[in-house]
């Protein structure tokens, strides 16, 4: 299997970009309350809401511990607000051969993305089945040059704050941060 199961965690100052997220669709209203419903049914540790015109659960299974003054965020729901129409992707260079797949459509994430892959192969795989399913879908391939992304991502963290995009532990009685001990810190390998 060329993907990563396991969340990625990019670091900088007090906000943590995280990776990996398994992805589903929601109908319906309230979707913060269907999405920690999924989540407990999933036996997931945190979860995190995409909504545009459309909205989407992210869900982590790992168990991450509290921080002090550190804020997580989903990279994959900070692409949706960066790209709030229409349907876009994104390949960004991880170092070495690894590759890191988002997609969007109206603001939500897309199910089988937000996944890292290995194989060039099944990297194109995903991609033709994004295509398929969506003709008009936008391609952004960064190439070497990762920093273009992440700048934007970071930027969107900070621009809305701790609550639209944050991933929320499961459990908590109301909405908190999660911090990622437990997510493999990847800053110096981008």
């Amino acid at each position: 299997m060329a993907r990563f199961s396991t969340a990625q965690c990019l670091r900088r100052g007090d906000i943590t970009l995280v990776f990996g997220l398994e992805w589903f669709p929601l109908l319906g209203e309230q979707p913060e309350a269907q999405a920690r419903r999924l989540a407990r049914q999933r036996r997931a540790a945190h979860f995190v809401v995409a909504e545009g015109t459309v909205a989407a659960a992210g869900l982590l299974r790992e168990r991450m511990r509290r921080e002090r003054g550190t804020h997580h965020h989903s990279a994959a729901a900070l692409f949706a607000v960066v790209h709030p129409t229409g349907a876009v992707a994104a390949v960004l260079p991880c170092g070495g051969q690894r590759y890191w797949l988002v997609a969007v459509h109206e603001g939500a994430v897309m199910t089988r993305t937000d996944q890292f892959h290995t194989d060039a192969a099944e990297l194109d795989a995903a991609l033709a089945m994004l295509r398929e399913a969506h003709p008009a879908l936008m391609l952004h391939h960064y190439g070497d040059d990762a920093d273009g992304l992440l700048d934007a991502l970071f930027n969107a963290a900070r621009e809305h704050g701790a609550g639209l995009v944050s991933v929320r532990a499961v459990n908590a009685g109301r909405p908190k941060l999660a911090v990622a001990a437990a997510c493999v810190l990847g800053a110096a390998a981008w």
